[in-house]
C-alpha cells in the first residue's frame, strides 16, 4: 500500500486506447473528454470511484479498442489537461 495515498473515491483517469474515435463519443463515455492522438484514443477526466473504472473500461473493451494505459493523475499537480471531468 502507497503511503499517504487515497485510492478510493474520485480520481483524474486518462486512458489511452487504440483505434480512433471522434469527440461525438464524448456523451456516450459520460462526458469525459475524447480526443485522438494520431491512432490512438485518449479519454480523460474525473471518475468517482474504481467501480466507474471498470464500468468505462468494460465499455472501451466492449467497442473493440484494446486498452493501451491507464493511468491515474496527481490531482494536485498540473500534468492534465481535463477541460471538462465527468465524475462518472
Amino acid at each position: 500500500m502507497t503511503k499517504g495515498k487515497t485510492w478510493n473515491g474520485s480520481a483524474i483517469y486518462e486512458i489511452k486506447a487504440a483505434g480512433r474515435l471522434g469527440e461525438q463519443w464524448t456523451d456516450w463515455f459520460g462526458g469525459l473528454w475524447v480526443e485522438c492522438e494520431g491512432e490512438m484514443t485518449l479519454i480523460s477526466g474525473e471518475i468517482r470511484d474504481q467501480a466507474a473504472l471498470h464500468g468505462l473500461l468494460a465499455k472501451i473493451r466492449d467497442i473493440g479498442m484494446p486498452i493501451v494505459s491507464v493511468r491515474r493523475l496527481d490531482t494536485d499537480s498540473d500534468q492534465h489537461h481535463v477541460p471538462g471531468g465527468s465524475n462518472l
